[in-house]
């Protein structure tokens, strides 16, 4: 460690967090906070929908404008569009974090996806309260969330593999056709009250109907 001189500290901003700076600071290694890019635009897109003003804000955060922000929020509050509850109490938060966003934007540099990928895609959907897989499943569920957060055709894939197990139980015999209604098929993950949201879908376009 006498070899490191900076460390920096990436997270939302909570006061836990940034104590980590004098905890890890040193007499040989500097320590601060930066300010995650997943909650910064997650805060920004709470306070406004339109595209034009959420680049603007960002900017204005990144670059440390404090009075065009401020006064951007003003313009926003007054379209009434969205709670002014809801958007002071974000502003005030990037407001907050300004000093995170700089060091972030100039020292930083470089993203970090352990938030969004793996606290958001993963965790929260697997462990964020005491549950328990088989181990083949588990890697049949991870697989699923990623190729839907990755806006990938649910149903299709699930056709897919039906199409393929098919064949590969009946190489010989197999002609193209499957009954879709056969006991054998397990419709009721894509029902909305499956415990795995990543599998709800809209059957319509399909013609088909879950019962």
């Amino acid at each position: 460690m006498e070899k490191v001189k900076n460390i920096y500290i990436l997270g939302d901003g909570a006061a836990w967090i940034k104590s980590g700076t004098s905890e890890l600071r040193s007499e040989a290694a500097e320590c601060k906070f930066a300010m995650d890019r997943f909650h910064i635009t997650k805060a920004v897109h709470r306070i406004t929908k339109d595209k034009d003003e959420r680049s603007l804000l960002l900017n204005y955060a990144k670059h440390g404008m404090t009075k065009d922000f401020k006064y951007l929020i003003e313009i926003i509050i007054s379209q009434k569009k969205i709670s002014e509850k809801t958007i002071r109490e974000q502003s005030e938060y990037i407001l907050h974090n300004f000093k995170g966003i700089a060091t972030m934007r100039n020292e930083v540099k470089i993203g970090c996806s352990m938030e969004q990928a793996i606290q958001h895609v993963l965790a929260s959907v697997f462990t964020s309260v005491p549950k328990a897989y088989a181990s083949d499943h588990l890697r049949t569920y991870t697989a699923a969330r990623m190729n839907q957060q990755n806006h990938m055709n649910m149903i299709e894939l699930y056709l897919k593999a039906v199409d393929i197990s098919h064949q590969e139980r009946n190489k010989e015999d197999f002609d193209g056709c499957i009954n879709l209604s056969a006991p054998e098929f397990d419709w009721s993950i894509f029902d909305h009250c499956y415990s795995f949201p990543y599998f709800h879908l809209n059957f319509s376009h399909l013609g088909l109907t879950v019962q």
